[in-house]
């Protein structure tokens, strides 16, 4: 139940979306990574693969070596800093069981997220965002996170978006200590929204309601005074008990008329 920022990386940045969608009340900000969000899942190239007659089995197979490496290099724009230690690094998820049938199966998805189709429903969820994206990125273009930013301008939904030079697809990974310091600000901006909009909830909600003193009761009549009769006194003095001795000479009316 602990609200959380949550980072999404190409395709992730699409599911990331779709948690803040259905989930506002958890997410207190989103950064999101080359965002893949109109082309989401796998990239078309590798969907290109699927469909052919070479068969599942053998897809599989070049998923793990040329075709898994062809996918690592276009992600990179500088090659040298892609070490044989992250490339191996890269393919051991590819050899968990059943690694392959989640790729394949999500190839096969029928329903894409197409969270672009509901950037309006962000407007009044009012989370901050920001977007970092590789200049050299070949793998989402420059032009599909200016539209997704222009779109997200366009519905009034608050964000920054950050270019970071020489590197591709995985700034954070290529460029690491360029990232960091682009996203380091994002924190205590998202600190002050949140701050800010815990006052202004303070300051707007009703106060709580006034606590009234509780009305006096008017003293219930004396029963000495000219006008009472003796009936009276007496069912006075038996719910209150016997008056003292000097309040049983009756008043007279014009030390009533008086005030006395």
């Amino acid at each position: 139940q602990i609200p959380v920022i949550l980072v999404g990386c190409s395709a992730g940045a699409a599911i990331a979306l779709e948690c803040l969608l259905r989930c506002p009340e958890r997410i207190k900000g989103l950064i999101l990574i080359s965002p893949a969000v109109y082309t989401e899942g796998v990239p078309q190239f590798v969907k290109s693969v699927f469909n052919t007659k070479i068969g599942r089995s053998l897809t599989m197979s070049m998923l793990r070596s040329e075709l898994g490496d062809f996918m690592l290099k276009k992600a990179w724009s500088d090659l040298k800093h892609l070490t044989p230690a992250i490339q191996e690094g890269y393919k051991r998820p590819m050899q968990l069981k059943d690694w392959g049938t989640a790729l394949f199966e999500l190839n096969r998805q029928s329903k894409p997220l197409k969270v672009f189709e509901r950037i309006h429903s962000l407007t009044s969820m009012d989370v901050p965002l920001m977007i970092v994206h590789g200049e050299a990125d070949r793998i989402v273009p420059r032009g599909e996170v200016m539209t997704l930013s222009a779109e997200l301008a366009k519905h009034q939904v608050r964000h920054h978006l950050v270019f970071v030079g020489r590197c591709g697809h995985l700034p954070h990974e290529e460029a690491p200590q360029d990232f960091v310091e682009n996203v380091t600000p994002f924190f205590p901006w998202v600190t002050r929204h949140w701050a800010r909009k815990d006052l202004m909830l303070a300051t707007t909600s009703p106060p709580p309601p006034s606590i009234r003193p509780a009305s006096r009761q008017s003293p219930a009549p004396s029963p000495y005074t000219s006008r009472s009769s003796p009936a009276d006194r007496a069912q006075f003095e038996s719910t209150n008990g016997p008056a003292p001795p000097f309040l049983r000479t009756p008043l007279s009316s014009s030390a009533e008329s008086q005030g006395g």
